[in-house]
This record gives C-alpha cells, structure tokens and sequence, in this order.
C-alpha cells in the first residue's frame, strides 16, 4: 500500500529528513535564497500566511537540515560554504503566555522573559555547535578557553561540573531549569522565590558567537542565524525584546524572524521605545505575495506535487517534467475563476440557507452581544442587527468573511463599529 503523500500539512509535523526530501525551489537559480538569503547581514522579517510555506523555508536553513544536505560531505566545510549555521527556535516552545500574571509587575515579567530567551538561544548555539565542529582537533584545543570566556558573559559566572562546552551546557541546562520552576511556581506562591537574572540583557546572544569564532578559526567564515519562527505566539511586550535583539545585532551574528503577518504586533523596542525600520534595522518579505506575484509559482506548486506523489510511491506521475506536468493536470481538478471563487464556495449555499445561519456570522452576533466594544460600552441590539446587516453578503460567502475580517481589524482599532 503507497503513502498518503498530503496527510501531513503542517511543516511542524516533519522530520528534518523530511524537510530536506520535500523540498522544492522557486526554480533551479535559488530562488528562494534570493528572495530570503540565509547569508546576508541584514535581519530579515519573513511573514506568511498559513501555508505558505514560511516554517518550511526556515526550518530548511536550520542546522539539523543542513546536516542532513552535507551527508557525504565532510559537515564543517560544508557550512563554511554555505557561509552560516541556523540556530532554529520556536517561539510555542517558549510557552510564552507563562510570562505573564501571578502577582508579578510587567517590567518583571520583561525582565524574566528576556533573560529565558538569551538562556535559550545560547543552549541551542552551542548544542549545535558543539554537534558540528567537536571533531575537530582546533576546536578541542580551544574548548576549555571557550568555556571560560563564556562564562564570563555573565555578570555572576555560574559554576561548571568540568571545564568544557558540555561542562557549560549543563550549566545554561541548570539556569534555564531554574527559571522555568520559579515561573511555574509563580502562580501558587505569587512570588518568582530567589530567581536570579545572572546576566545583562543579550549579552549572551551576541556573546556567545563572538567568543565561538575569535577562539576557533574554522568558523570566521561562518554567520550565526538565529532562526526565530512563530513570533505571533510572542506577546507585544516579548516581541519589543525580539526588536531590540535585532536592532542591536552584532557579527557574526544575524536574525531570520517568521511570523503570520497580523502576528508581527509591533516594531518598537526597548531602546528609548524607537521603532526599527524597514530597510534600516531589517528587510521584510511578505511571503505570500512573492509567491502570488512570481510568474514560476504556477511550475513550482505542480513541481512540489510531483515530488509528493513520487516520494509515496507513483513514480508513474514523473517519467520525465513534461509528462509529469500534464498527469498532475490530468488528475487535479481545476477549479473555474471568478471574481469572489464562488465554485469554491458553493459548498456554503448547500449547507446554510441564510447568511444568519452560517457559523461565522453567528460567531459574530455572540461576540457583538457578549463583548464590549470600547472599555465598558456594549452595543445595543438595533445596532448589533445594523452592524451584522453591513457586513452580510449572502450571495458571496468569501467576501462575507472578508467584511467581518475587515470588521474585527477596525474593532480592535478601536474605531466605531456602527
């Protein structure tokens, strides 16, 4: 029995090997790399919507998936080519909304926060580093070095089991562990306990790439990019600290930061509350709209279906591009163009018999009765009929959604709704 090449949908649920085999590019020149260059300075805000194919793009620049590319090559001057070495992190493993509450002021929980983060990307750096280039004998040299001046990053150095990197991983282990039980505490006791911030504000996100190439020579010809995916899980105040991380980047070290694009809440940052600008401090790529605006999308999505269908086993779909092109034509439905997609839509019309009925605009009418719409003011039911009555299009269910969508944007602007 063949593979059901389309169960999995979301780039989360593969493993690296998977990642590297679906794999498909804009076209045979790099295009994705040229739309968002792993190897430049400049921090990038990638944004795309579901689907779009955002976390894959990051995750294929991540170390564990380079790793999997070099199989064959010696690993470490395969990263050398590349030019960097992708430092992959979620922001969901963060459990941000921790961060937040249980009898603790806003600038505490800023403070906290931060200090997990630099925690986190730190362990994450020298787990990979330490994964690539412990073989190698300049490397093993300099390690003890390393791990001193590592330690002495921190304001109050912590104390190592043994003087080495993992003597020192075991040691950012401990911290982060600390803090984790302190917050997860927090709610029953109301207090963090005796936490300690042992570190100055990203002292150790930029410090620990420098100190890696200064000590070890292999990797001066190797950029540090921090992949930093699903910021929408980020609160606006953790996503200031984000900012300032890129705002006040230094080499070797870079930011590659993925987010929905109504996730990316704000550009302010801690520094005096400037805002970092595009084309300043960061390029941004709107990642569906490339895609939507590039003439090889149309080859690449039946590229990417091919690859599919051959990785479960229907090697008959490709015996060559052309043939394979004109069986994924074949077998895919089409669906006919229109301005608002109503074939696509016709699905709604047979199972709601009004606009009222349908569960987007009930959703809608609840929350209109339930929530209020400026502090304290709730709007009254004439008003709630005329609100829903100005976003209803029964005869075109996609733009219906739009309107609300469009409603809900100006509702938490704060506009007036009626």
């Amino acid at each position: 029995m063949k593979d059901r090449p389309f169960d999995v949908t979301k780039a989360v649920d593969f493993s690296d090997d998977q990642i590297a085999e679906t794999w498909v590019d804009l076209a045979s020149d790099d295009g994705f790399q040229h739309l968002a260059d792993p190897r430049s300075t400049m921090p990038l805000i990638l944004l795309g919507g579901k689907g779009s194919g955002r976390t894959h793009l990051m995750r294929y620049y991540s170390y564990p998936v380079q790793k999997v590319r070099a199989v064959g090559d010696d690993l470490v001057e395969y990263l050398r080519k590349e030019g960097y070495v992708g430092i992959y992190m979620r922001c969901e493993g963060l459990n941000a909304g921790r961060f937040d509450g249980k009898g603790q002021s806003a600038e505490t929980w800023a403070t906290v926060f931060a200090y997990y983060m630099d925690l986190w990307l730190s362990e994450l750096t020298l787990i990979v580093v330490r994964d690539a280039f412990s073989a190698k004998a300049e490397f093993a040299a300099a390690e003890s070095a390393i791990s001193e001046r590592i330690r002495q990053l921190f304001d109050e150095p912590p104390q190592l089991s043994e003087q080495s990197l993992q003597g020192l991983m075991s040691a950012f282990t401990r911290l982060r562990r600390q803090v984790d039980v302190a917050v997860n505490n927090a709610a029953l006791v109301r207090s963090l306990g005796d936490l300690k911030v042992t570190a100055s504000r990203g002292r150790l996100v930029s410090g620990v790439p420098r100190v890696l190439t200064d000590a070890v020579p292999l990797l001066r010809r190797v950029q540090f990019d921090y992949l930093i995916d699903e910021l929408e899980n980020l609160s606006e105040a953790q996503q200031e600290y984000v900012n300032t991380l890129i705002r006040e980047k230094t080499p070797p070290c870079t930011f590659v930061v993925g987010a929905r694009l109504y996730g990316f809440r704000t550009r302010r940052t801690l520094s005096a509350g400037e805002e970092n600008k595009a084309g300043s401090e960061y390029e941004q790529v709107l990642l569906d709209e490339h895609l939507r605006e590039d003439p090889r999308y149309e080859d690449f999505a039946r590229r990417l279906v091919i690859k599919r269908l051959v990785q479960a086993g229907y090697s008959q779909i490709a015996a060559d591009h052309d043939s394979g092109r004109r069986r994924v034509d074949e077998v895919f439905d089409t669906p006919q163009a229109s301005q608002f997609e109503d074939a696509q839509t016709q699905f709604v019309f047979e199972n709601y018999t009004s606009s009222s009925s349908r569960p987007w605009m009930m959703k809608l009418r609840h929350q209109l009765e339930t929530l209020p719409i400026a502090e304290t003011v709730r709007l009254s039911p004439e008003n709630i009929d005329r609100v829903l009555a100005g976003v209803e299009c029964y005869a075109h269910p996609l733009l219906e959604k739009t309107n609300i969508f469009l409603l809900y944007q100006d509702w938490s602007a704060g506009r007036d709704l009626v």
